[in-house]
């Protein structure tokens, strides 16, 4: 059999319960709750909890100012 095995600690992304994939399940997909934009917009500590955090980290090289941003100072101040 050319399928691979779900484990017991394998997490289904559709359902959320472990122990089958994706492909694999029959449940419901659950209703996860999250705020609205309106609400997020009113409550600025609901924005930094869902947005803040970014999901990968940002390597050093591409938060600094660079070569291009150097040519458009230079073009902005020659205007």
């Amino acid at each position: 059999n050319a399928r691979p095995r779900a484990t017991p600690q394998t997490i289904c992304q559709k359902c959320l319960q472990r122990g089958h994939y994706m492909f694999e399940c029959k449940n419901p997909r659950p209703y996860v709750s999250r705020p609205s934009r309106t609400k997020m917009l009113e409550d600025p500590r609901l924005s930094a909890r869902e947005e803040g955090k970014p999901s990968v980290q940002v390597p050093e090289e591409f938060t600094k100012k660079g070569t291009a941003d150097k040519i458009l100072a230079q073009k902005e101040q020659e205007r």
